[in-house]
């Protein structure tokens, strides 16, 4: 079968944005995986690539709400429409709605050259008319915001439209953090936020990167959220082109995935031995943290050869082209305490029983809380699939758990909103094991913490 993304030209900004759109509702990709492709397809310029991603990225955002609207104003059923005609009248009336500068009958007129270039010429008037519909206003009414007035299924079934969001993820925020808060969740999804940049004490201080940046005049200032490490900027242009990429003084990362790396008690600048294992380490984002903490404050000095086995971290993940990914970016920021290895975190190693410092454990979750950035998993992920992640995350906790020296430390840790994941697993590995205490939890919530949905535990073993 030929996927959705296999050309290897695209027209224009939206041509580009349909083939990922098909590929993600069509094949289940990723959105990441389908950017990744038709960017790499052609040199686009800087301002066809933010529309191309925006478009993508927006059209997947709100693709709940757009299609009540599709479903409002057209006398066949959303479900029967031919995919790439779905998908094209989705991109226009993201378009209509969320995009400003662009003229409604231009919008209208492009769709219909889509619908004809990608050999659905009979289909044109459909989309015409679909589209003009939709440009006079005729849907309105069926988006409308939820209110205090609602019982919990009104609410429930107008914030799925409005905040374009699956009704069993709201329902369990609902359970699970009352419906006021969930309300802030979900605003909190369309929250702008600029990118956050972990600086590598290994290389720079956050003092000299953010002088660097400035005078290239990129917009940045220290995070809100662990000042000594993050830093919020706006990005302007490629982030490889930014001072500093090359030479490895920073990384692009999340500023709960940044906490989760942080919350770890480690004496930097030690020569006491440290050796810590991360058993789901792809990208590299916790790891790369943590071996440059290891590495001490000394990039000015220089590092003593020799020192990084006592002060190391082995990276892991069961999938041999993510280690390679940790790879690169480890060299990237010219880390050589960190080794990498391929296993599955779910089968027990002996060999490992006790014989770690510490233990991260960043688990394969749900990803609810980073819908915001990342809208293919809401649309993707089904409520049954929780219930199968959980013996996962489950396996690889209890492994972590056997893995630590008592008196070290293990750090449990998602990217979801979910206390099914969060704090029900934490619960069940304490119940099982009366050794293990709780240094700290962390719960951070869209719209209502500077960050993504993320969960931190911090567990010590104490000696028994």
């Amino acid at each position: 079968m030929t996927s959705y993304i296999s050309k290897k030209e695209y027209a224009n900004e939206r041509d580009g944005a349909l083939s990922i759109l098909l590929f993600v509702n069509e094949e289940g990709g990723f959105l990441s995986d389908g950017l990744d492709h038709v960017l790499g397809c052609r040199s686009w310029t800087e301002e066809q690539r933010r529309l191309l991603t925006r478009l993508a990225k927006g059209t997947l955002e709100r693709q709940i709400e757009l299609d009540a609207r599709i479903g409002a104003v057209s006398s066949r059923p959303v479900r029967k429409i031919k995919p790439v005609i779905l998908n094209i009248l989705r991109m226009g009336a993201y378009s209509l709605f969320y995009l400003s500068g662009i003229p409604a009958h231009a919008v209208c007129s492009e769709a219909v050259r889509l619908a004809k270039k990608r050999g659905l010429a009979g289909l044109s008037g459909f989309v015409n008319a679909i589209m003009r519909k939709l440009a006079g206003g005729q849907e309105t009414a069926v988006i409308s915001c939820p209110s205090e007035q609602d019982d919990d299924e009104q609410w429930i079934a107008k914030a799925e439209k409005y905040y374009s969001v699956p009704q069993w993820i709201i329902r369990r925020w609902i359970d699970d953090y009352s419906r006021e808060k969930t309300a802030l969740m979900l605003e909190g999804l369309y929250t702008e936020r600029g990118l956050t940049a972990r600086v590598n004490p290994a290389r720079i201080t956050i003092d000299k990167l953010i002088g660097a940046w400035k005078a290239a005049g990129i917009s940045c200032s220290r995070s809100s959220v662990c000042r000594d490490e993050a830093v919020l900027f706006e990005p302007a242009g490629s982030i490889s082109d930014m001072p500093g990429y090359n030479e490895g003084w920073f990384y692009i990362q999340n500023i709960g995935s940044i906490m989760a790396g942080a919350s770890l008690p480690i004496d930097n600048g030690s020569s006491l031995p440290c050796k810590v294992l991360d058993l789901c380490a792809a990208p590299g984002g916790k790891a790369t943290h943590i071996a440059a903490r290891l590495s001490g404050d000394d990039h000015d000095s220089g590092r003593a050869e020799g020192s990084v086995s006592k002060r190391c971290v082995l990276a892991c993940d069961q999938n041999a082209k993510k280690t390679e990914l940790i790879r690169e970016n480890a060299k990237r920021l010219q880390l050589t305490n960190i080794k990498t290895k391929v296993i599955d975190a779910t089968e027990y190693d002996p060999a490992w029983q006790q014989a770690w410092d510490a233990v991260i454990a960043d688990v394969p979750c749900s990803g609810l809380g980073v819908i915001g950035h990342k809208p293919d998993i809401k649309l993707r992920l089904k409520e049954s699939d929780i219930g199968s992640l959980i013996p996962v995350q489950r396996a690889i906790l209890e492994n972590a758990v056997r893995y630590t020296k008592e008196g070290g430390f293990v750090v449990y840790s998602t990217c979801t909103a979910d206390r099914a994941e969060n704090d029900d697993n934490l619960k069940w590995i304490l119940d099982r094991h009366p050794e293990l205490g709780i240094c700290r939890v962390t719960q951070l919530l869209p719209g209502l913490d500077q960050s993504d949905g993320f969960f931190i535990a911090l567990i010590r073993k104490n000696a028994s």
